[in-house]
């Protein structure tokens, strides 16, 4: 809905990391987090200010921005931009396109390879999709540790950041640290988390009976329990999908 109600992506992107992800900073700081420019986000920040939607304080003689969680209307500008959404923006890719992208990065997956846009939008992208689809859900820890000296960290948060996707993302770069053994990751993965989620949630995007939930809480990793999120998904399938793809490497 906020892509409807708000098509320009500067302004979206910047009332997400305000009002979504509780983030504050400077002009510099928050167009890192947004990934825009320092002008376009200086001119959204200059017309929230006059709309009362952000609070402008100094640190250091830098201004910087907040939301204005006083406003009248916060609370529902906060539902706003925590609703979830189930169709990816137009240059988010389909699914087709997202799968694509996974197999030209060296993942083992059943479809036509396609030009990958970046590693760090592909993996965003592929989160975003592995909630609907658990092929892409096993083997994106492995394709994490294999991409993981050309990823870009601030690059990566931010793309995950666009498809609302910071904790499912942060739960496979968990995972590829424990199955890769390769503890940097984890500090990857600690960027990735999203410290008010408290309650823990079925991870596939499917309607579940009682008898299924049971199984998932049987079969769950106790990295997915460390993120919040329930699936009936064992270690055992994370790791044959790891050591298919080390040995196709």
């Amino acid at each position: 809905m906020l892509r409807y109600l708000v098509p320009g992506s500067t302004r979206r992107r910047l009332l997400e990391v305000l009002w979504r992800d509780e983030e504050s900073g400077s002009v510099s700081e928050l167009a890192r987090l947004a990934g825009l420019s320092f002008s376009g986000a200086h001119r959204e920040l200059q017309a929230m200010l006059r709309a009362d939607l952000v609070r402008q304080t100094s640190q250091g003689g830098t201004p910087v921005y907040r939301a204005n969680s006083a406003h009248s209307g916060a609370r529902l500008l906060r539902e706003l931009v925590t609703m979830p959404t189930s169709e990816p923006a137009a240059d988010d890719g389909s699914d087709a396109e997202v799968r694509g992208w996974l197999v030209d990065l060296g993942a083992l997956l059943d479809a036509p390879r396609r030009p990958a846009p970046s590693p760090e939008r592909a993996l965003a992208a592929g989160a975003r999709l592995s909630h609907r689809d658990p092929s892409v859900a096993r083997i994106l820890p492995a394709l994490v540790w294999k991409l993981r000296d050309r990823l870009d960290p601030d690059r990566l948060v931010i793309e995950a950041r666009r498809q609302a996707e910071k904790q499912a993302l942060g739960l496979f770069v968990d995972l590829a640290a424990e199955l890769g053994g390769d503890p940097s990751l984890l500090r990857l993965a600690e960027r990735l988390r999203d410290r008010r989620i408290r309650s823990t949630k079925d991870f596939f995007h499917r309607s579940r009976s009682p008898y299924a939930r049971r199984l998932a809480e049987l079969n769950t990793p106790d990295a997915a329990r460390r993120w919040h999120y329930r699936l009936n998904m064992g270690m055992d399938s994370f790791e044959a999908s790891f050591r298919r793809h080390v040995r196709a490497a």
